[in-house]
């Protein structure tokens, strides 16, 4: 309840810890994300590095970029909506994804040298 009216609660649809908390009540408009949500990701690759982004069930966008992993798609599908809500279109967040490089040494493949 501390989340201006103005502002937006994205909330994974998946996490039922969430959905509890938010289901108690708020002054904030709420978008979900998985679940039941009207946001969804498809992997287009089983790494989780191409995805499309869904908004009631229709395509909108797609993100191929260097990170792996469905925790880095489902945070990257929380920052298009929050994006969005602060007047970002959902093509300029895919583009933006898509051109981002993580950190050096992030999941970064090391060579293992014998003493």
């Amino acid at each position: 309840r501390t989340v201006p009216s103005g502002g937006l609660i994205v909330s994974n649809g998946d996490d039922h810890n969430v959905t509890d908390i938010v289901s108690q009540g708020c002054w904030t408009p709420v978008v979900h994300f998985l679940g039941e949500g009207e946001w969804q990701v498809s992997q287009l690759r089983a790494d989780c590095s191409h995805f499309a982004v869904l908004h009631h069930g229709k395509k909108v966008g797609e993100v191929v970029w260097a990170l792996i992993g469905e925790h880095n798609m489902h945070n990257a599908i929380a920052a298009i909506i929050a994006a969005r809500h602060c007047g970002v279109t959902v093509s300029i967040s895919c583009e933006a994804l898509s051109s981002f490089l993580s950190v050096k040494r992030r999941l970064e493949l090391l060579e293992h040298r014998a003493a």
